[in-house]
């Protein structure tokens, strides 16, 4: 039997909830609430997809330094700002300026997103 992880059996739970449609009595709506509230607790990382990538000992090392900045920065209770979370805005960052990019390299990607980025910044 195959190995599997716990954001797919929750989505897999989640959606299966979902298919099993409105019923014609009356708990069928206490149900509904349950079920929100439910889905309200789930942990974000469990609503994500798992992508694994290959970093740099320099890049992790950053990464951790600037989340645990981050952290101690913060004003406020919140969501915890992990490397994971710097590494998805980053990606959010690069697929905004999906536009400027191009490059037959990882190092002509990012001179294009560089000249990109600081182009749009200093206008």
């Amino acid at each position: 039997m195959a190995r599997r992880n716990l954001a797919d059996l929750v989505r897999e739970e989640r959606s299966d909830e979902g298919r099993e449609g409105h019923e014609s009595n009356p708990s069928a709506q206490f149900a509904e609430d349950d079920r929100v509230e439910r889905s309200a607790t789930v942990p974000k990382y469990l609503t994500l997809l798992r992508k694994e990538a290959r970093l740099r000992e320099d890049q992790t090392l950053a990464l951790a330094r600037l989340a645990r900045q981050l952290n101690r920065q913060k004003r406020k209770r919140g969501e915890r700002i992990t490397e994971n979370t710097l590494i998805r805005v980053a990606v959010d960052l690069l697929l905004s300026q999906e536009g400027a990019i191009w490059g037959a390299t990882e190092e002509e990607i990012r001179e294009a997103l560089q000249s990109g980025v600081l182009t749009r910044t200093s206008s």
